[in-house]
């Protein structure tokens, strides 16, 4: 039986403004009836990646090249070219992968036999007019961030936690203007990076006095020039620096800065249900596989395991890995866990993991707690002094 796929992309809000899913669905469904060709519910995938991203590290194309090797014959429909992608050789190259995989590629809009010289030639115009418009868009919102940013107004989003954004009469954002509320946390933040030597004091004391903040985010706190009153951004690839008022003097900021600069930063597991996560390593260059997910539709999710180096561009992919292959997590899964029953459930493979000496984490976790609570006591009543 052969299939339809309807494929749509909104990646920004405008996008959903001028151009949204339900557009592309219609626009997608008339072509696809057209050709007599119907598109059940299950077999629409809804894209919000960017279309600039590189083709392998989109997950819907790599779960939509899964589905097309699946099912030989398939016919795929795009509602533009620009919605297959945003550079000029990732139009044309994911209608040429989908072809190589048996697959029928459909743009609405290009008339002519799939495939065929005039049909190529047609795709080829309209991926030079997508990586035209992507380019423009990217260059306007660039300048206009700059000229902003140099005539002292605030281009750069959501203000920073200490500030609200300072508005003119029309409500465009012209600076930045401090929340003493928060102001002071900050402050408090700084005081404890110079007297605490430890996060987990700084965090706990935080938490009592009802500021739940994370590890990474109080390093952020002290290691942001934000708050000396510098805000440095990258705008056309170097960085700019704009004045903002400061929340805390440069020599506070200075030694906390240089008393915490270059520690580990912990991050925190994923709470995502990746059984394999952290577990697998590529047989090429021996880096970790990372995990994706998919979703196709509300009750479908796929899982994807790949060398974290082998879908980096060769300026970043400093182990030189080719190894690009996206493994289904359905493949994989079933079988690490039917291996995992099989040792656990095997006397002969199960005892030389027991006769490993065992840490004891309680007497560990117990020696912690004691030093934390020294620290906290030698803190005192910071807080309420402040």
């Amino acid at each position: 039986m052969t299939i339809a796929i309807g494929v749509t992309r909104v990646s920004t809000r405008p996008q959903d403004e001028g151009y949204g899913r339900d557009s592309q669905i219609a626009d997608v469904t008339a072509h696809a009836a057209r050709v007599g060709a119907t598109i059940t519910p299950e077999f629409w995938l809804h894209e919000t990646q960017s279309g600039a991203d590189d083709v392998a590290d989109r997950e819907v194309i790599t779960h939509l090249l899964e589905m097309v090797t699946n099912h030989r014959g398939a016919l795929v429909f795009f509602p533009r070219a620009d919605r297959v992608a945003r550079l000029q050789e990732n139009v044309t190259a994911i209608p040429r992968a989908l072809q190589r995989a048996g697959a029928i590629t459909h743009v609405v809009g290009i008339p002519g036999e799939p495939y065929s010289e005039n049909w190529y030639m047609m795709l080829g115009i309209l991926a030079t007019m997508a990586e035209r418009d992507y380019r423009t868009i990217v260059r306007n919102l660039t300048d206009g961030k700059l000229r902003k940013h140099e005539s002292g107004g605030w281009a750069q989003g959501k203000a920073p936690f200490g500030y609200r954004i300072k508005r003119d009469e029309r409500g465009v954002g012209v600076g930045l203007e401090i929340i003493e509320a928060e102001a002071r946390i900050i402050r408090d933040a700084y005081t404890l990076g110079l007297e605490m030597g430890s996060v987990a004091v700084s965090l706990e004391l935080f938490k009592r006095h009802g500021v739940r903040w994370s590890t990474p985010r109080i390093q952020g706190i002290w290691e942001t020039p934000t708050y000396r009153g510098e805000r440095v951004v990258t705008i056309h690839g170097r960085p700019v620096s704009q004045p903002v008022p400061a929340i805390v003097d440069a020599d506070t900021w200075n030694r906390t800065h240089e008393r915490w600069k270059g520690r580990k930063r912990h991050r925190t597991g994923s709470r995502a249900d990746k059984l394999l996560a952290g577990f697998l390593r590529c047989a090429e260059c021996g880096s970790s596989l990372c995990a994706s997910k998919v979703v196709r539709r509300e009750d479908a999710t796929y899982t994807y395991y790949r060398c974290v180096y082998g879908t980096k561009t060769a300026h970043h992919n400093r182990r030189g890995c080719t190894h690009r292959t996206n493994h289904s997590g359905r493949t994989l899964e079933p079988a690490a866990w039917a291996l995992f029953a099989e040792t656990i459930a095997n006397p002969d493979t199960l005892a030389p993991l027991m006769q490993q000496p065992v840490a004891n984490p309680i007497a560990d976790l117990e020696v912690k707690r004691m030093e934390l609570e020294s620290e906290l006591a030698r803190a005192g009543n910071h807080f309420g002094a402040a």
